[in-house]
């Protein structure tokens, strides 16, 4: 999945003509049905599990998700979350209220120490990276390990 996340993060994935809109944002969320203009964090991860398991001749290890907290309550669910996060896991965030609906989703690309650094789609208007110190992580829900 981190090397999907590359591939596109390396094409220049980005919105394109407006806000949540664009070839690249329409192709994250046009396996879930939804049309752009719409948030498309979540849609990205999905999007870069569904084609990782494509590659690898498996089925996609979780559903394909449109909401990044459906990342938190599947993996919370399944016992699939990490307090030690390691590349490939999924790192989910609240927005608003940490009760709320909103949330944000990214892709562990590398760990060193107490650094993490992501791939994130909608976080800008571009698929970018991310470096984050673990000791400050305001609003992090948690991380969610990939089974397989």
């Amino acid at each position: 999945m981190v090397l999907v996340a590359k591939q596109e993060l390396e094409a220049g994935a980005k919105e394109i003509g407006g806000n949540n809109q664009g070839p690249f944002v329409e192709k994250y969320l046009n396996p879930s049905g939804i049309r752009p203009p719409q948030p498309w964090c979540a849609a990205f991860v999905s999007w870069c599990l569904r084609e990782s398991a494509r590659i690898n001749r498996t089925m996609p290890p979780l559903p394909y998700f449109i909401r990044a907290r459906s990342f938190y309550r599947d993996g919370l669910s399944r016992g699939l979350l990490a307090k030690d996060p390691q590349p490939g896991d999924i790192v989910v965030w609240w927005r608003g209220r940490k009760d709320g609906p909103l949330g944000h989703v990214g892709i562990v690309e590398l760990r060193h120490g107490q650094w993490i650094q992501t791939i994130e789609g909608n976080r800008t208007t571009k698929v970018a990276r991310f470096t984050y110190d673990l000791g400050r992580m305001p609003r992090l829900l948690g991380f969610v390990r990939i089974p397989g």
